[in-house]
């Protein structure tokens, strides 16, 4: 899958899935640690680990997780480019 097909999908369910966080998130500055969690599971090569945590943070927002990006978690270097984007959406967010 092509870079620009991952961006669009990242850019299309990252920001509405970070406006649900913030909206039940108690603390001001959990967006910022989530972000840093996420990073650093990436940065350490636990992509499968890294994608379950969104997964896990489309559940607290109260969202369904979205089928396109739910099949991009079958093929590893499929998934680390989706989790790629996701970053770079959220650091543009934050």
């Amino acid at each position: 899958m092509q870079n620009n097909t991952l961006d669009l999908i990242s850019g299309a369910y990252t920001n509405f899935l970070w406006e649900s966080l913030e909206d039940v998130l108690a603390q001001a500055d959990s967006p910022a640690h989530i972000y840093n969690v996420l990073k650093a599971l990436h940065d350490c090569g636990k992509d499968k680990e890294t994608f379950m945590f969104v997964r896990a943070l489309y559940d607290i927002a109260g969202i369904a997780f979205p089928d396109v990006v739910e099949e991009l978690d079958g093929n590893g270097n499929t998934r680390s480019a989706y989790i790629t984007e996701l970053l770079t959406d959220v650091e543009n967010i934050i």
